[in-house]
């Protein structure tokens, strides 16, 4: 590999080079370096091709320092030498030091702008960056020099790819194949193309001829498993994963593929067994684990989602996806705050993330942050004008917003876009209906109303009959009315049943905890915010009255917060003998604090509406015992009726049934008889009907409740601007009205389940 140069008259230069020879034959590149850099007798060309040789023996073997080392110091020899800084440039492009390897190319182009490695390995970074279009013309300047460079038009294709133009891209990768059939990296990237595409039937024959050519191993069997899934082979496919992971020992790695083949297959219940078994033998895998959170949330199992992408996480931190599903799954349970916070991990990891942005619009939708989400919503829309869900979403928001024919606008250009997507048709329709158009709202509809049962179409279905139910009502249809606010409800109740023993069992712990430990209740912090629970069944008038104490000046609406539930069941978990209960108490009392902060405004009070707060008045009580309570009471039959005509979920999964409905309603009658007996002085009710007959009167004895000055704009609540995520969301933009006053009695002969388990019935 060294000449000996003739040592006539050159001694020194003799014995530098056998001293350098023999600590190369031994591997001892670090001292053949400094032998080369102090030799003076050799001249600079040899110099350079000795630290060459160096460093590209040293980074062949993975020893990229001591290659950086060799190439710094030809360098050094001569700073303009173009193939020099092209390999300095290399090695430092694989220690990842991006922005130094950019410099030491661009001074290559330079010193030579023929030279096409420096332009192809340039390439391969600005690819390596994402930075496509630059990659692109660094490509086409190698190939412009070098017509015949096949690694530079395969990579060529693979950056065309990148940016969307995947034909081009495969003219691009066929024809390095017709120079080359066996191009190793041309069939990669034409089979990955091929999958990309959507053509399996090509991309599997691809994965066979590579098989062929270089023999079978994990990654192309996989591909090939995918391939043959994507045509709808699930069992060959099955076969093919199986047989990977039995011959190669890497279930981790293509047990995820096996599992997402199970589900395909409809086979859940082994799936979920499978992957579990994989967890359990690769217990470190992340990959192996996210999948299941997946299958999980589908099924709706959304506490046991999180607990797995928990582990996920402490694997991964950096998952993003586990972090925008395990923000799905807090949302899903109602922790709106948790869930926002999950959202804007995941952006802070990876800002231009499209699940992200889009699932995090849907919490501050809730949250009512109507005018963030919709510039939110704008932003993604640049980047995907034609994300028909997103549509949606901003649609949402316009109506919100009181922007109905934007709103309406909106819709119809998603319903453009995806004529066959079911949500679109029912937000549509819902607006319609909202405007008077009934007409073109139930024509919408209509289609549905005939779903059959199972699938995702499920959902819509159930909404589309509660849409059917209005319009009937609005015709004074009472009867078909009824008929379909019923079928809503049996669809629901199939997948939701409510649990009256949990209920009861809550209610039971609430009161035993109050009662046990109302003398060691949290201190109240001075200054600090005075929680105002309006509390009642759903529909009695929680919205009407936190719109109308909202606009005095002294109490901030926050709308239903989930907050308590969550503090309550912090409370049940401490013993009740525990140590230190007062300090655990404040505790929690400040964890609630906290998560209100950022949306209290320095008002006396703050308004929590949750209706469902009822359950929990004992802890509220523990928590801050400064809160008062409203209590909406409303006609027990109106009250029903108006619930029974929502399409209402989760907390409220009794309404599916007028018997439960009617028992529910009484249950909470008693329960909050027993808080009243427990708490008089602080809580206050309030019937919906007297509101209504005379509203200024029943808003003075409230404030004089709160010891507040009355503040005349509490009647002009129509004007908050305040955005609430109720069913009464629409009807408090409006004037108080009467109407709504005896409406169960155009349903009267439908209703006797209901009147009955109210007490009511003949």
């Amino acid at each position: 590999m060294f000449k000996k140069r003739d040592p006539s008259g050159k001694d020194a230069a003799h014995v530098a080079l056998e001293a350098i020879k023999s600590h190369y034959s031994q591997q001892k590149y670090g001292d053949a370096i400094t032998l080369i850099e102090q030799a003076t007798a050799i001249p600079a060309a040899e110099k350079i091709n000795l630290l060459t040789t160096i460093g590209q023996a040293t980074a062949g073997s993975a020893r990229l320092d001591l290659a950086e080392r060799a190439f710094r110091a030809a360098l050094a020899v001569d700073g303009h030498h173009t193939d020099t800084l092209s390999n300095l440039a290399l090695i430092l492009f694989h220690q990842n030091k991006l922005v130094a390897a950019e410099e030491l190319y661009l001074a290559a182009i330079a010193s030579k702008p023929d030279f096409v490695p420096a332009w192809y390995n340039y390439g391969l970074l600005l690819l390596a960056c994402q930075r496509f279009p630059e990659a692109e013309r660094a490509f086409r300047e190698a190939l412009a020099r070098s017509p015949e460079c096949l690694d530079c038009l395969v990579q060529l294709g693979v950056t065309l790819a990148q940016q969307g133009r995947q034909e081009d891209a495969r003219v691009l990768l066929d024809k390095a194949l017709d120079t080359d059939p066996n191009h190793a990296v041309a069939l990669h990237h034409r089979n990955m193309l091929a999958l990309a595409t959507g053509d399996h039937c090509g991309a599997e024959a691809l994965f066979r001829r590579r098989m062929h050519l270089y023999g079978e191993n994990p990654s192309l069997l996989i591909g090939l498993g995918i391939a043959l899934q994507e045509q709808g082979r699930l069992t060959e496919a099955e076969e093919i994963f199986r047989r990977t992971a039995d011959t190669y020992s890497v279930h981790a790695d293509v047990g995820h593929y096996i599992f997402q083949n199970l589900v395909a297959q409809q086979r859940e219940r082994e799936a979920e067994a499978y992957i579990r078994s994989a967890i359990a033998d690769h217990p470190q895998s992340h990959s192996l684990r996210y999948p299941l959170g997946t299958l999980l949330f589908q099924q709706g199992r959304y506490p046991e989602t999180l607990e797995v992408l928990l582990h996920t996480l402490n694997l991964k931190p950096d998952h993003v996806d586990a972090l925008i599903l395990s923000g799905r799954a807090l949302f899903q349970l109602k922790y709106v705050d948790e869930a926002v916070e999950t959202f804007h991990r995941a952006l802070e990891l990876l800002p231009e993330s499209a699940d992200a942005q889009f699932h995090l619009s849907v919490a501050l939708i809730h949250m009512g942050e109507c005018r963030t989400a919709e510039g939110m919503i704008r932003k993604l829309l640049e980047n995907q004008p034609d994300n028909a869900a997103a549509l949606v979403n901003l649609a949402i928001c316009l109506e919100k917003l009181g922007e109905v024919e934007a709103a309406e606008t909106t819709l119809r250009k998603a319903g453009n876009l995806a004529p066959t997507d079911l949500r679109v048709r029912v937000a549509l329709a819902e607006i319609l209906q909202r405007q008077k158009n009934y007409a073109e709202s139930f024509a919408l509809i209509e289609p549905l109303l005939s779903w059959e049962s199972g699938g995702e179409g499920e959902n819509y279905a159930v909404n589309a009959w509660f849409i059917a139910g209005n319009h009937h009502h609005s015709h004074r249809q009472y009867a078909k009315a009824f008929a379909c606010y019923r079928q809503g409800h049996q669809m629901l109740q199939k997948v939701e049943p409510f649990d009256f023993q949990a209920m009861a069992d809550t209610l039971r712990n609430d009161l035993d905890r109050y009662d046990r430990w109302k003398g060691r209740m949290a201190v109240a912090t001075p200054n600090g915010p005075t929680p105002l629970f309006i509390v009642g069944m759903p529909r009695s008038g929680t919205s009407l009255l936190h719109q109308m104490l909202d606009m005095h000046a002294d109490i901030d609406g926050l709308g239903e917060l989930r907050h308590l539930p969550q503090a309550a069941a912090k409370l049940r978990s401490l013993r009740l003998d525990s140590e230190n209960l007062t300090d655990h108490i404040g505790a929690i009392r400040q964890w609630y604090l906290d998560r209100i902060r950022h949306r209290w405004t320095g008002s006396r009070y703050f308004i929590d509406k949750l209706p469902t707060n009822f359950l929990f008045l004992g802890s509220a009580k523990l928590l801050f015992p400064e809160a008062k309570v409203i209590y909406c009471r409303r006609d027990a039959r109106d009250n029903c009726l108006s619930i029974f005509q929502q399409n209402m979920v989760g907390d409220h999964a009794y309404s599916h049934d007028l018997d439960s409905l009617g028992k529910y309603y009484r249950a909470h009658l008693k329960t909050l008889a027993q808080w009243q007996s427990r708490m008089a002085e602080d809580v206050i009710t309030v019937g919906y009907e007297d509101i209504v007959a005379d509203p200024e009167n029943g808003i003075r004895e409230i404030l004089q409740f709160l010891k507040l000055e009355y503040d005349p704009r509490c009647l002009d609540f129509t004007e908050n601007t305040r955005m609430l995520q109720t069913a009464s969301r629409l009807q408090v933009k409006e004037p108080i009205y009467r109407s709504a006053i005896g409406k169960w009695e155009a349903y009267t002969g439908h209703l006797a389940p209901l009147l009955t388990a109210l007490g009511q019935g003949d």
